[in-house]
């Protein structure tokens, strides 16, 4: 292990086998854009955490800004290559930016098991968990091959096309979200669970989401262009929804439900598939797009 008041490695080739800690300033490591191997955990006492290149995660890793929150304020962790798993077999990364009293940032400049990069030569390969804290996280695209992909922030920004949990696991945004991609998916072989508000960043973004299992919209969805549901389980809107174009449920033709909780308003169609339940009074409001005449259209039950 090393320990030191501040570290910083530039090396062409840089393997990180033994855990390394700054007492008191950064750790700023930085290879030459081909690959740096996480094998051991990175902690600072609230100083920043900077890994300028691609990564390979070995076994199950963490980087901790706020030295398990007994630092008062987190620093800040980067990563601003691609990152990506050794073998695909139960690797896992944990970003955890929270202090005492102030969290940090998190930052993936980057995407994550995404098979169309190229790390140490070869094809990136998924993680088999994602889990990220701090005060505001900004993501590039996830691909897990299991496992969840959990982020906890006061602000969560998407900045990628493709977040998903392939054979198992939950995406769980626990925090507002803001997508910026012209088109997100979220897909998940089990929940998909954002506990606060939906948003895009210009009120163009496409947005599909995709679950196993359940898929919760605890939060108001707004300034998106359109929202495409596919949930096996129960779709869930606790809140309004007013999107600029269409709102689309069970387009798959899987045997879920959705429960509506306040007003949907679309400058496009409305399109429930699947049998609705409403949780309260509910106005519907959309516009016909097809020349059908129906601007909102229950293909099941109204309950």
């Amino acid at each position: 292990a090393m320990t030191a008041a501040s570290v910083s490695l530039t090396t062409a080739d840089l393997d990180v086998l033994a855990a390394i800690t700054a007492t008191s300033g950064d750790i700023t490591l930085t290879g030459d854009g081909m690959t740096t191997l996480l094998a051991a955990d990175l902690t600072t006492a609230g100083g920043n955490i900077t890994i300028n290149d691609s990564v390979l995660v070995s076994g199950s890793r963490t980087l901790d800004s706020g030295n398990s929150q007994t630092a008062a304020a987190a620093g800040a962790i980067q990563i601003t290559g691609p990152v990506g798993s050794v073998d695909a077999a139960g690797d896992t990364l944990t970003l955890d930016a929270r202090g005492g009293t102030t969290d940090g940032t998190v930052t993936l400049l980057d995407d994550v098991g995404n098979p169309a990069d190229t790390i140490g030569g070869s094809a990136a390969q998924r993680l088999n968990g994602l889990t990220v804290f701090g005060s505001s996280a900004a993501l590039a695209g996830v691909q897990l091959t299991g496992g969840d992909l959990a982020v906890t922030a006061d602000a969560i920004t998407l900045t990628g096309s493709t977040y998903q949990t392939q054979t198992s696991g939950d995406i769980l945004l626990s925090g507002p979200v803001a997508v910026s991609a012209a088109s997100a998916s979220l897909s998940a072989a089990g929940n998909v669970s954002l506990s606060s508000t939906l948003q895009g960043s210009a009120g163009t973004e496409d947005v599909s989401v995709t679950a196993g299992g359940t898929a919760t919209f605890t939060g108001a969805v707004s300034m998106l262009n359109d929202l495409t549901v596919n949930a096996d389980g129960t779709t869930t809107f606790g809140d309004t929804v007013d999107l600029a174009g269409d709102l689309q449920t069970d387009t798959d033709g899987a045997s879920g439900t959705t429960v509506v909780t306040k007003d949907v308003t679309t400058s496009g169609q409305q399109v429930f598939a699947d049998g609705v339940t409403l949780a309260g009074d509910v106005t519907f409001t959309g516009v016909d797009t097809d020349a059908d005449g129906e601007g909102v259209e229950f293909g099941s039950t109204l309950a």
